[in-house]
Parts: structure tokens; C-alpha cells; sequence
């Protein structure tokens, strides 16, 4: 998960304006999204908005010219809930998920499932900014000792480092998100191999990696990964890679 900066929705205005022109109260259907125009244009700036990556897992939004981006419309509140039902058109409660599911298993808004994240601040809220991820990386011995490759990020709540059935970001329950699902790990894994391949090239010899050499590799590594590319677009699992690159090269602490 990473802060997601929001702008206004006019076309969510204009839905509302016109619905209650007409008598009608304004209401979010499932498939609205779909098929309304407004709310077209409304899937779209989400996903602009978040860089076309996932607000939970950072795996890509596809976009396909002349489609819908392959998303799910995230009420972060879950807009099923009594005490949320103000938030039901409210644009800073809408995210822009992945469809969540791969290798016959549910992740993200998928598994979530209109339950409550517990403990999570939303990530376009101010809250979210002082929201602390705890990550811990572990390495799997492949055919020798001298040879391990390293597994990917263990994501886990902040309260604790033990992974739980029912932790919102790891757990497998309804109301959680799996963000420990085998292929996000995977690929996780696989995007932190790329960054050390990338010190390689730049530092050569790991005992430069941790030196004002390695540093200044560290934070360049940094900005590309804030930055998108020409089409919008941020790397998948940006913000891992970038709280990695400040925990492992920088002394800093990880930050959500």
C-alpha cells in the first residue's frame, strides 16, 4: 500500500446533480461502474490517480485502448455497512483494486469482500501518512548453503510481527487482504532481484553497496520509482521496492 494523492470528481458531481434533478436519490449499484458513463470516467481517473497500480497489492491495472482499465471500483468503507452508508458517493472513498484473484486464490478487494479493514487508514487519508508496514525478509537455501535466494517481503500489520490468520493485510479470511499470496510474493521477490541486479551493474563488488557509492545508487533507484512513466504509469510494488531500498541502503525506517 502506498498514500494515494486524490483530486476532485466532477463526473461524480454531475451523477449526483442529475439523478436528484430527476427525483431520483443517488445511489452506487454494482456494475454502475460499468456501464454509467460518469462513473467510466470515474474508474479511469482512479486508476490515473494511483499511478495504474493497485491500492492494495501495486500489481498493474491493465489498460486496454478503447476499454475499461481491468479493475475492481474499491469502496475502501465498505459501502454495505449502516454506518458507512455516507460514504457510499463519497470520491475519497473510492479506490481503484485489482480484479484479486490468482492461482485459484482471492486477494485484495477480492477477498476483502465489503468487510471492514481493521486498523487501516485509509491511504488518500492524512492518517495513512504516519501508517507504519512492517516488513520482514527471510532468504530460502537453494542447492548449497552459500547459495539462497531471497523469497520476497513478508508484509504485516502494524501491531505485530507474528502473521495471523486474521492480520487485514496478510490474513485469508474475509475482511483481509493476502497481500502474503505465493505470486505476490513471487513477484515481489522478483522485483527486488531486478533492484540488486541493478547495484551490481552500478557498484560491482558488494562491498561498495553499502558505501556513499551504493547510497547514491539507492537514491536514484529511489526517484525512479517515484516517478512515473510517460504514460502515467508507476513500476508494480513501487513503494515495497522504495521502503526497502531506504531500510536496506539508507538507515530509514519502512513507511507504508
Amino acid at each position: 500500500m502506498r498514500i494515494i494523492k486524490k483530486g476532485h470528481s466532477f463526473d461524480l458531481d454531475d451523477f449526483i446533480k442529475n439523478h436528484q434533478a430527476l427525483g431520483f436519490n443517488p445511489i452506487y449499484e454494482e456494475g454502475l461502474d460499468k456501464c454509467e458513463p460518469h462513473f467510466r470516467n470515474i474508474r479511469e481517473q482512479l486508476a490515473k490517480e494511483q499511478g495504474y497500480i493497485c491500492c492494495y497489492c501495486q500489481q498493474r491495472i491493465a489498460l486496454q485502448k478503447g476499454e475499461l482499465p481491468k479493475m475492481r471500483l474499491e469502496h475502501f468503507k465498505p459501502k454495505g455497512k449502516e454506518q458507512f452508508e455516507k460514504l457510499e458517493l463519497d470520491y475519497n472513498n473510492f479506490l481503484a483494486a485489482c480484479l484479486g484473484y490468482a492461482d485459484g486464490q482471492k486477494h485484495c478487494d477480492n477477498l476483502k469482500h465489503g468487510e471492514e479493514l481493521k486498523d487501516i487508514p485509509n491511504p488518500a487519508s492524512s492518517e495513512f501518512e504516519r501508517f507504519k508496514i512492517r516488513y520482514i525478509r527471510y532468504e530460502r537455501q537453494r542447492t548449497s548453503p552459500s547459495h539462497k535466494e531471497w523469497d520476497g517481503y513478508v508484509l504485516v500489520a502494524p501491531y505485530s510481527e507474528k502473521l495471523q490468520e486474521n492480520d487485514p493485510l496478510t490474513g485469508t479470511n474475509e475482511g483481509c487482504l493476502n497481500l502474503n499470496h505465493q505470486t505476490l510474493k513471487s513477484r515481489r521477490g522478483s522485483a527486488w532481484k531486478g533492484v540488486l541486479l541493478a547495484f551490481n551493474k552500478k557498484c560491482g563488488d558488494k562491498k561498495e553497496w553499502h558505501t556513499e557509492k551504493g547510497q547514491q545508487v539507492a537514491n536514484d533507484l529511489i526517484k525512479n520509482y517515484e516517478s512515473p512513466n510517460e504514460n502515467g504509469q508507476l513500476k508494480e510494488f513501487c513503494q515495497v521496492i522504495i521502503d526497502s531500498l531506504k531500510e536496506e541502503f539508507l538507515n530509514t525506517k519502512p513507511r507504508a
